[in-house]
């Protein structure tokens, strides 16, 4: 993803094309993304690496998305 001057960019050509959709906010300090029709090979450890000019040190956060059957 990237984001700049109020607009996102999501993949065009990826393996998540056209089930991601960002719901962030970045005037609130919010990257929030959301995966739509998550199935088990989604599965994962996914990283998020923020960079912010001047801001552009820091470490990038990690989450694990476990998807299970229904």
């Amino acid at each position: 993803f990237f984001h700049y001057s109020s607009k996102a960019y999501l993949p065009e050509e990826d393996y998540f094309k056209g089930r991601v959709k960002w719901v962030g906010s970045p005037s609130r300090g919010d990257a929030s993304v959301q995966l739509l029709n998550a199935s088990l090979t989604d599965n994962g450890t996914y990283t998020c690496a923020v960079r912010n000019p001047p801001d552009v040190h820091g470490n990038p956060a990690q989450t694990v998305l476990t998807v299970t059957p229904k």
